[in-house]
């Protein structure tokens, strides 16, 4: 079908660009503020690995869907216009276009890992508090391709970067009053606004009880509306230099400038509120950037450095110093920066190793290195323990006066050994188990048996150790367990021997998450799903190395590694492809730029440090729905100024 004549293509209609202008906003502006309370059903593949049949959420579930319904609304558009009207884009030239192309095989192998997944339920819906399923995926891929193609004049920058500044400036505000104590979701009208109309506001309402407090934050510090405070400092990195950047250039209604610079002075309030050492990395990497592109700009067009950039930076130098000497939440929360980032570096291991358990049959030994610390042999007999020291000398237990046996599953006593040249061992001992450091053990039959909680449907309770935690008083769909692992084998690792702890455990996540990308190299195990393909029974590695032995992985903690393992390496290649040819073609165009308007180049400049500051900073942070959603607009944004800048349309 065939165009009509003298009609403009639908994408350069008066009515296409104000819808998709709208959609955009609320992609950009609306989106990242949206916290709502959810109650989520838990993707069946995941109820035994997070022990419940649902979930609550409060900043995934509804951000996930005002980023679908946008795209949904105008891909709808185009659809229909394409049906009735005929051709609106030129097929060819955009088939030829390497960002396209880049993406284009990242979304069919997004496809591919879902159709071929073994989690079918997580991927078309995605996994807990993440959210980040196959739909989610798409929309990524499409709002970067609508933002590249909209964005074609100076009214299309406005109408683009004018959400970002909604966004910043609002975020900006929660994260300054988090910063000085106040959290507005702790006041009535935002729990009111949070929970109303929800079947837990709604049971609040019937018992005549207040909506305030009813779900207490999980952070001490801030973390705006978005996921956590990692999540925010990654989002308020990458908005800040294009707000700051667009604010000093741009030419017109001086409230617009108020507004941008305002919302980018936030965002870096909020970077430093947020405390979360991957925004800090990619804020240095964007500062970086562009201190670099600049000063080859300069050098390249043989030009001098202009006494407001001198002045500007050192006003920002200034008051960075004097908001650090005055203001006792910057302060504390700069000093907290530098604190964590030297612990990140000297986070190895290596020197002091924790200790490891070490499981031979009827045997476990407490070892540290070479050196054996303790050793616990199982007694058939009477269904308890022997402890002996480094030595092999037994060791008597310390309270035997309250060390008695438990009559029932559901009492308790605790055996404590003084074990010379060691430590206190402290076992709590029930009926059928018992638990050490926190790992809970048996020795049916003589043999030591790591035990982890797990959920099974009602009828396969029954697990090779007899044991059911709470007997059901009905009929429930699923039962809680205990399920034996076999920790005598290792856990398949790759890297970071020495360096588990580094960055906040991320050593360890990584070591383990790396053998997994090549479960599927090329495939991936589909959308959201590394909850799921994560080695969550490596108990004996997170007692070591992490806060506790059960403690759910729930995320990489690198948009890399992620990719790679739940949507294949091709995937990740395509996404580097894509990451690169910006950063390397927008720094050339940029560095070689002559008689470009000032507004232009600096709005380059700025989306270039932006983009710097995701692809760093999500070397040590995860994808999240309001991040990664507003960074692929900013990215499309980026290509279409590239493009504009060639034709001088800016």
């Amino acid at each position: 079908m065939t165009r009509s004549r003298g009609r403009k293509p639908a994408l350069k209609s008066p009515f296409a660009d104000r819808f998709i202008g709208a959609m955009l906003f609320i992609v950009t502006g609306i989106m990242p503020l949206v916290a709502r309370f959810a109650e989520v059903e838990m993707p069946p593949e995941t109820i035994s690995i997070l022990m419940g049949e649902t979930y609550q959420d409060l900043f995934t579930y509804w951000k996930g869907w005002l980023l679908m319904i946008p795209v949904a609304a105008i891909i709808f558009y185009f659809v229909s216009d394409i049906l009735t009207n005929g051709k609106s884009i030129d097929i060819k030239a955009f088939f030829k276009n390497p960002p396209v192309i880049f993406m284009l095989v990242y979304l069919l192998f997004v496809i591919l890992s879902g159709i071929f997944s073994v989690y079918p339920h997580t991927v078309l819906n995605g996994t807990y508090e993440r959210g980040e399923s196959v739909f989610i995926q798409i929309s990524y891929v499409a709002v970067f391709i609508i933002a590249m193609y909209y964005v074609r004049e100076g009214k299309h920058v406005k109408a683009v970067i004018s959400g970002f500044a909604f966004s910043g400036v609002l975020m900006g505000l929660v994260c300054l009053g988090q910063l000085f104590g106040f959290d507005i979701f702790t006041t009535e009208f935002f729990s009111w606004l949070t929970f109303a109309g929800t079947k837990a506001g709604n049971d609040l309402a019937a018992a005549g009880r207040s909506f305030k407090g009813i779900m207490t934050p999980r952070f001490t510090m801030a973390y705006g509306t978005l996921f956590n405070p990692n999540t925010l400092g990654l989002f308020t990195s990458m908005l800040a230099p294009v707000l700051l950047f667009f604010g000093f250039a741009y030419k017109g209604k001086k409230v617009f400038n108020i507004a941008l610079l305002s919302g980018g002075a936030l965002m870096l309030t909020g970077l430093a509120a947020s405390r979360s050492l991957g925004g800090l990395v990619g804020f240095m990497a964007e500062v970086t950037v562009i201190a670099v592109t600049y000063v080859c700009h300069i050098v390249i067009q043989r030009k001098k450095l202009p006494l407001p950039v001198w002045a500007g930076a050192l006003g920002i130098i200034v008051i960075a110093v004097l908001s650090i000497a005055f203001i006792p939440p910057v302060r504390t929360n700069a000093t907290y920066f530098y604190d964590k980032f030297i612990a990140s570096l000297e986070s190895g291991n290596a020197d002091a190793p924790p200790d490891d358990y070490v499981f031979d049959g009827g045997t476990l030994r407490i070892t540290n290195g070479d050196a054996t610390l303790a050793t616990l042999e199982a007694n058939p007999a009477d269904g308890w323990l022997t402890v002996r020291d480094g030595t092999g000398a037994e060791v008597p237990v310390s309270n035997a006066d309250t060390a008695t046996v438990p009559a029932s599953s559901s009492e308790t006593s605790v055996w404590v050994y003084d074990v010379p040249g060691y430590k206190k061992i402290s076992i709590n001992r029930y009926y059928e188990f018992f638990v050490l450091s926190g790992l809970t053990l048996g020795t049916p039959e003589g043999r030591f048996m790591a035990l982890m909680p797990g959920m099974v449907p009602a009828e396969q309770s029954e697990t090779p150790t007899g044991t059911m935690l709470t007997p059901p008083t009905e009929q429930p769909r699923y039962q809680q367990v205990l399920v034996p692992v076999d920790v005598s084998q290792p856990v398949e690792t790759f890297g970071f021997k020495g360096w588990e702890n580094f960055a906040t455990d991320r050593g360890y996540i990584w070591s383990r998450a790396l053998p997994v990308m090549f479960r599927h190299p090329i495939l991936g195990s589909g959308s959201d799903t590394f909850i799921n393909e994560f080695p969550q029974d490596d108990i004996i590695g997170k007692l070591r190395f992490m806060p506790e032995p059960y403690i759910v992985v729930d995320k990489a903690h690198n948009l890399f590694i992620q990719t790679g393992i739940v949507t294949g390496c091709v995937s990740l290649l395509a996404l580097i492809a894509l990451f690169g040819h910006y950063l390397f073609t927008t720094f050339l165009s940029i560095i070689k730029s002559k008689d470009e308007s000032g507004a232009s180049f600096c709005l380059r400049l700025g989306v270039l440090a932006a983009v710097s500051a995701f692809v760093v900073s999500s070397m040590s942070t995860d994808s999240t729905v309001a991040s990664t959603g507003v960074f692929y607009v900013i990215l499309g944004l980026g290509y279409a100024l590239n493009k504009m800048a060639r034709e001088k349309k800016l």
